[in-house]
């Protein structure tokens, strides 16, 4: 058995450039459910947050992950060991979350874990994929149901927003992982 590991981006309609970043590695697919490590505070205070074990789908303001590997239940605590121990630089107006997470995907890459590395502007441009695709599909999915009442009670735009249904969020990850 392995654990998916991503990349999570998380963001909020009030501000549609802040886009904030987490590795996230994925112990229920079924239910979502997943470690999440992330870099927490401001440029002077930055620091690595203990890992916390989340429901990815409920987060408000959850936009999306970009799949870069696998680990085994039994590498967990050495990958913590890895993403503990990657440099957190404070006082850089230029550096903040997206950074570090293409660190820890380096330093992970670098130490034989099966993740990739990918530079913070491969990121950018896979989950700009993903934030077309999703818009493309709701799109789509709104024309051809235009006339037809839910029966679940969820709309298409409410498939496109964070927390919309695992099955939808599947269909991008797919997506993504096909670029």
């Amino acid at each position: 058995m392995h654990f998916e590991v991503a990349v999570a981006e998380y963001g909020h309609e009030s501000l549609p450039g802040a886009r904030h970043w987490a590795l996230l590695v994925v112990h229920e697919p079924r239910a979502d459910g997943a470690y999440v490590f992330q870099l927490t505070g401001s440029t002077s205070t930055y620091e690595v947050k203990p890992p916390e074990v989340v429901t990815v789908s409920r987060a408000q303001s959850y936009l999306g992950r970009i799949t870069v590997g696998s680990v085994s239940p039994d590498e967990l605590p050495a990958l913590g060991a890895v993403v503990r121990g990657v440099q957190v630089r404070r006082g850089d107006r230029n550096w903040h979350c997206q950074h570090w997470v293409c660190d820890v995907l380096s330093a992970l890459h670098a130490t034989s874990f099966n993740v990739v590395s990918r530079t913070r502007q491969q990121l950018v441009d896979h989950f700009s994929v993903v934030t077309v695709a999703s818009h493309s599909l709701s799109q789509a999915h709104e024309r051809r149901h235009s006339r037809q009442q839910s029966l679940t009670g969820i709309s298409v735009s409410d498939a496109a927003r964070p927390g919309a249904p695992a099955a939808f969020k599947s269909v991008l990850t797919r997506i993504v992982r096909t670029q």
